[in-house]
């Protein structure tokens, strides 16, 4: 199939699919995934997955990372509180341990079930941030704790997935792994630590040149060229987009970027979503994968949302629950790191499959499930859209 046509299809597709679930009050994510499925070659076969379209997706895992990484300064990361700190964790270590526990009862292997629980482990802070906006509750406690214990969950998760991913190779001794990780861990501090503070101490530092548009000129080099960077040290591209956007949120160009990166996000972003969906195979879900994509899915969600819950020290048992709600979906890290242990033969394409299944349900379970944690009464619908990641729904903030 030519690639412009196909180019078109998932476009066209995706968006598609997006307004519907958006006029749904539905993640505008989960239609791309949704739709994914649906024209993928396991399916309808509408598109193929070639060079083309797997770079276009692998361009928007940079973009995403990027983005979200924009809307999370480090100052604002580190002044997390302790409940935030705690919902994460806790939610982490409850949930990755119930999904190993799950998928080595139903026969995989150890590195691979590492792999399936730190998939399955961090929630998505643009899910999260849309259902508490659309409920009125964006500014209450428990949304705040719920955005910060998220953005927690992907700097985890990010930073753990290059340690379960040398574990699994057969060639990968204990000293070679060790080296890798303090490798890839003094790539992030540097850049966290000394990027952060020199975009502090110069919030113009973008402006220096005199080229058209050229913050965000600057701003694309920087995030291009740390991806390139965390792959060299072998962590994965997206980790240095990630801390690319986290450095730049120090600046004063900060939502000018924001501003400028949708049109760039609307067009690469929803590639990266159709992609990985179009590599989940529900035929073979469906004859051999089905009882471990039921159960893993309804444990992992109750492990979510108890091990949040029960991290969320301080606050009243009610607004606990709420927390633990809104710690359900799961999203963007979780299908980078699918994709990325796919990629590298981590894990089977059956496996893959079910992580996909399991986080399209998620994204679909979690505002019904965090409506009724939270009575009407308590619900106030804003009268005007306030500012939530990009990722999380599929109209401009």
């Amino acid at each position: 199939m030519d690639v412009i046509l196909q180019v078109f299809v998932i476009f066209v597709a995706a968006k598609a699919a997006a307004e519907v679930f958006v006029r749904m009050d539905l993640p505008a994510i989960a239609g791309e995934l949704l739709v994914g499925v649906l024209i993928g070659p396991h399916v309808a076969g509408l598109i193929e997955l070639n060079d083309s379209i797997l770079t276009l997706s692998e361009l928007g895992i940079v973009v995403l990372l990027f983005t979200v990484g924009l809307e999370t300064p480090l100052s604002e990361l580190l002044s997390v509180g302790r409940a935030a700190l705690l919902t994460s964790l806790v939610g982490i270590l409850v949930t990755l341990g119930t999904a190993i526990l799950v998928t080595l009862a139903f026969g995989h292997r150890l590195d691979e079930s590492v792999l399936v629980g730190t998939a399955l482990s961090a929630s998505s802070v643009g899910v999260g941030a849309r259902v508490f906006q659309d409920l009125g509750l964006i500014t209450t406690r428990q949304a705040r704790v719920v955005l910060g214990a998220a953005v927690v969950d992907d700097v985890v998760v990010l930073a753990l997935y290059p340690l379960v991913q040398g574990l699994g190779k057969a060639h990968g001794s204990v000293g070679a792994i060790l080296v890798g990780l303090s490798g890839g861990i003094g790539f992030v501090v540097l850049i966290g630590a000394l990027g952060t503070r020199l975009a502090r101490r110069h919030p113009g530092l973008l402006e220096t040149t005199r080229a058209r548009r050229s913050p965000f000129v600057l701003a694309l080099a920087l995030c291009l060229g740390l991806a390139a960077l965390a792959e060299q040290v072998g962590l994965a591209a997206l980790v240095g987009a990630f801390l690319a956007g986290m450095v730049l949120a120090e600046t004063r160009d900060r939502y000018e970027l924001d501003r400028r990166m949708l049109p760039l996000f609307d067009f690469l972003v929803p590639f990266f979503f159709v992609a990985t969906a179009a590599k989940m195979d529900v035929a073979r879900v469906l004859q051999g994968g089905l009882g471990l994509t039921l159960v893993l899915t309804v444990v992992t969600i109750a492990a979510k949302l108890a091990g949040s819950a029960l991290g969320a020290a301080g606050l009243p048992r009610r607004e606990r629950l709420q927390v633990g709600a809104g710690m359900i979906p799961r999203n963007e890290v979780a299908l980078v790191v699918a994709t990325s242990s796919l990629a590298s033969a981590g894990i089977t394409s059956e496996v893959f499959s079910v992580i996909v299944a399991s986080v399209l349900v998620s994204t679909l379970v979690a505002a019904p499930v965090l409506r009724l944690a939270i009575p009407a009464p308590e619900r106030h619908p804003p009268e005007q859209p306030g500012e939530v990641p990009p990722e999380a729904t599929g109209r401009q903030p």
